[in-house]
């Protein structure tokens, strides 16, 4: 319906235009008949071209980490004595023995790694999780941390303190966690 309205209001502008351009001249009528044209092809551009100079800057798709960064996210997640892992975009990249421990996953890394991180966290707090992990990745803060529940292999809740660090590499966020139980 918007579209037609548009469309009336252009060929009733380029009908004005006709006409006032026959009342003062060929110079006149020339400029305003293609001043409206332009205006009117213009016009269904506008609202992409809008929503482009409005949107975010795009980010540049994550490249895959280096066998530099690899090496060095393991090192970091295992020299940890606390339950931690390094989660790499949205799933978990690294765990330590500490966290497979806690979630009674004891050497079993390779059915976490991968994961979404909240896969283990109870499903009440996933909303919670995941709007303070992208407050932490638009940098609204430096570290973020709160109170969640954890689910374990067997099924049961663990409540845990979490504490999310971003690190030098793209994408990274490493994830401390500390027992709640108080």
């Amino acid at each position: 319906m918007i579209a037609l309205y548009a469309a009336l209001a252009w060929i009733l502008a380029f009908a004005f235009a006709l006409t006032v351009g026959a009342w003062h001249g060929e110079v006149t009528n020339a400029g305003l008949v293609i001043a409206v044209l332009a205006v009117g092809l213009a016009f269904p551009l506008l609202p992409s071209a809008i929503a482009y100079l409005l949107r975010s800057p795009a980010r540049s798709p994550a490249k895959p980490l280096n066998a530099q960064q690899a090496q060095w996210l393991t090192q970091l997640c295992h020299s940890i004595s606390a339950p931690a892992v390094t989660i790499l975009g949205q799933s978990i990249g690294h765990t330590n023995a500490a966290f497979l421990g806690l979630l009674q996953f004891p050497g079993r890394a390779e059915e976490l790694v991968g994961r979404p991180l909240s896969s283990v966290i109870h499903t009440v707090d996933h909303a919670r999780f995941t709007a303070l992990l992208n407050d932490l990745r638009r940098g609204a803060h430096r570290d973020a941390e709160g109170v969640f529940r954890l689910v374990r292999a067997d099924g049961s809740l663990v409540k845990v303190h979490l504490n999310l660090s971003p690190q030098q590499v793209r994408d990274c966020v490493l994830v401390q966690f500390s027992d709640d139980t108080q």
